[in-house]
C-alpha cells in the first residue's frame, strides 16, 4: 500500500459528566495523523522533528513499547495477542510533543484494511501517574459520520486501568469510532458495575495535510495544547473537589481493595467521578 501523507486533525473533545451530579466541558486542541509504516519517508520530518526536539516533534519511545522500538512490531504483537492479523496499514492518531512536552490521555491507533476501511482501534490511554495501558478494540457494526455510514463500529470492554483519582478502576467502556479520509469521530461511555452510565466523552475531528505552516497556525490558535490538557486536567479536578467529590487517591490506593461496587450503591466508597478523557 502507498504510504499516506502525515495529516493534522482539529479536533473538539467534550465531556459529559452524568452521574450523580453533572459536570461538562469541551476544548479544541490538534493531533497529528502519521502512517506508521512511512514515518521516515512520509515527508514528516518537513514539517516537524523526527526524533528531534523542536516546535513540534514525534518520538517513536513515546508510544508503543516506550523504548523508541519498531512502532509496528508492537502493534502486530497486540493485535496478534487478541487473535487478530497485522492490520494493512495503521494511522495513529495521537498529540505531538509541543516544545518537547507531551501528556496524551488517549492515543488512537486506526488499524485500517485494504480499501483503508476501520476494523480495529488500539486506543492507547496513559494516567498522569505516568501509567499506561492499550485496549485493543475489534469494531462490530457500522460507523456513522454526520448522517453518513463510514467505517468504524463499536466495542464494549471492561474497564481495567486506574485513570482518575475520583472514579473506581472498574466498570465498562463503550466505545464508538466512525472514520473516513477526512474525519474522525470517538465516543467513549463510562458504566459503573451496575451498568448505571457516569461518563460521556467525545472527540470529532477532521484532517488536513501535514505542513509546517500548518502546525504554526495551530500552535497560534491552541499555544502550548500539551500543557493545556495537563492543566485542564487538574483545573477539573479542582472543580469536582470543589463540588463535594470525594479524592480516592491514585493506583497504590487501589492496590489491596476489592473490585469497587458502582458510586451509586456505595455511597460509603464516595461519589466517584472521572476529571480526565476516560
Amino acid at each position: 500500500m502507498a504510504p499516506l501523507a502525515p495529516q493534522i486533525m482539529q479536533a473538539r473533545v467534550q465531556h459529559s459528566r452524568v452521574a450523580p451530579t453533572q459536570n461538562s466541558f469541551a476544548y479544541r486542541l490538534y493531533y497529528v495523523a502519521l502512517d506508521i509504516d512511512a514515518l521516515d519517508r512520509s515527508g514528516l520530518s518537513d514539517a516537524m522533528g523526527l526524533e528531534r526536539r523542536g516546535l513540534h516533534s514525534f518520538f517513536r519511545k513515546d508510544h508503543g513499547a516506550r523504548d523508541g522500538s519498531d512502532l509496528r512490531a508492537w502493534a502486530d504483537g497486540l493485535l496478534a495477542g487478541h487473535g487478530l492479523p497485522p492490520a494493512p496499514r495503521i494511522l495513529l492518531v495521537t498529540l505531538p510533543r509541543v516544545l518537547g512536552f507531551v501528556f496524551n490521555p488517549v492515543s488512537f491507533w486506526l488499524c485500517l484494511d485494504e480499501k483503508d476501511r476501520l476494523k480495529t482501534v488500539i486506543a492507547e490511554v496513559n494516567n498522569t501517574f505516568g501509567q499506561t495501558q492499550s485496549y485493543v478494540c475489534r469494531l462490530e457494526g457500522d460507523g456513522q459520520l454526520s448522517g453518513r455510514k463510514e467505517s468504524g463500529g463499536r466495542y464494549r470492554q471492561a474497564k481495567t486501568f486506574h485513570v482518575s483519582p475520583f472514579l473506581a478502576p472498574s466498570g465498562s467502556y463503550a466505545f464508538r469510532f466512525a472514520y473516513r479520509d477526512a474525519a474522525l469521530k470517538v465516543g467513549i461511555d463510562h458504566r459503573d458495575t451496575s451498568g448505571k452510565l457516569l461518563l460521556k466523552t467525545s472527540l470529532v475531528g477532521r484532517f488536513s495535510p501535514l505542513s509546517r505552516p500548518a502546525l504554526w497556525r495551530a500552535f497560534v490558535r491552541h499555544p502550548f495544547v500539551t500543557a493545556k490538557v495537563v492543566a485542564l486536567i487538574h483545573w477539573q479536578a479542582l472543580r469536582l473537589l470543589a463540588k463535594g467529590q470525594r479524592f480516592l487517591g491514585g493506583p497504590s490506593a487501589w492496590r489491596n481493595r476489592p473490585k469497587s461496587t458502582s458510586p451509586t450503591e456505595d455511597k460509603t466508597k464516595g461519589n466517584q467521578q472521572h476529571a480526565g478523557f476516560h
